[in-house]
């Protein structure tokens, strides 16, 4: 990414160049600090230029990030600054969140606000559980039915799984259930 900038997922690629030097080898660091290594440490790079680095923070914290390379046997570095991305979690759009549902099958959707690989949803009678349904790896969808939801007006919760740059992360949403 550009020096300084906005960095767009938690899963970057980060490229540099050699500026015409002979570099021996490569090795880079991201951290919560100047020089630090507690985000992602790539260990010895050889002469590649580029490494993906996945998992990084998405709660638009400052990273920092430093490029160490080797010529003639001596190690020097150089250091960047970038911010972390800002990570928008979906929102279930259908039913709407807060709402009574209107029947036992319902057909939940929601956005995909960044590139989410995985989406899993649960049904439960409390927060976080999925004794009223579980829907088993959704894949890349956005909606998906659910069967089988209770009838006696109570309270069901349901959480949204989604998955990014291989980290798993949950929203939270709340209705109130069809009462017959």
């Amino acid at each position: 990414p550009i020096r300084g900038s906005t960095l767009s997922s938690s899963d970057v690629t980060f490229q540099w160049t050699n500026n015409g030097n002979a570099v021996d080898a490569w090795w880079l660091y991201v951290g919560s600090g100047v020089g630090a290594r507690d985000v992602y440490n790539s260990s010895n790079l050889g002469t590649n230029t580029s490494v993906r680095v996945p998992g990084l923070p998405t709660d638009g914290r400052f990273l920092y990030v430093r490029l160490w390379y080797q010529i003639g046997g001596l190690w020097h570095f150089t250091d960047e600054q970038f911010t972390a991305a800002t990570l928008v979690a979906p929102v279930v759009t259908n039913p709407v969140p807060g709402s009574t549902l209107q029947s036992t099958n319902v057909t939940f959707q929601w956005t995909n606000n960044q590139p989410m690989t995985k989406w899993w949803l649960y049904i439960g009678s409390e927060v976080g559980a999925r004794d009223i349904y579980n829907s088993g790896a959704l894949g890349t969808n956005v909606s998906h039915i659910v069967t089988g939801l209770p009838t006696d007006g109570r309270t069901v919760y349901a959480r949204l799984w989604y998955r990014n740059s291989g980290i798993w992360r949950i929203a939270d949403f709340q209705y109130t259930a069809l009462r017959k």
